[in-house]
């Protein structure tokens, strides 16, 4: 196992062992239950919006392995957005996705 290998599966270990049991439903597709590391955001990084209404999720790509904005996610019975993809992908072997609270924000 290569260096990347090895440090994808500690990152996809990480979820597995720490993260929160959410249903993930991709765009068009069927629910799924999986694990996710899920806080707020950083709000320096962020376009001025109300306080709280983003979070930011990490899931591991074997989960969810295209995900796109309107993708949605049940994190603890609130349905939440995929707004963007801040990327990672096969060389992380995870996706930071940030979450809207508001289906707005998907448009």
């Amino acid at each position: 196992m290569t260096a990347f290998e090895k440090a994808a599966a500690s990152m996809a270990a990480m979820i597995t062992k720490t993260g929160m049991d959410i249903t993930y439903t991709p765009k068009g597709g069927g629910p799924a239950a999986i694990k996710a590391v899920v806080g707020p955001i950083n709000p320096s990084i962020m376009e001025a919006v109300t306080p709280g209404d983003y979070l930011s999720m990490v899931v591991a790509c074997s989960d969810v392995p295209n995900p796109v904005k309107g993708d949605t996610a049940v994190v603890g019975g609130e349905t939440l957005y995929v707004a963007q993809n801040n990327g990672g992908g096969i060389t992380t072997g995870t996706w930071e996705l940030i979450l809207s609270r508001s289906g707005r924000r998907i448009a």
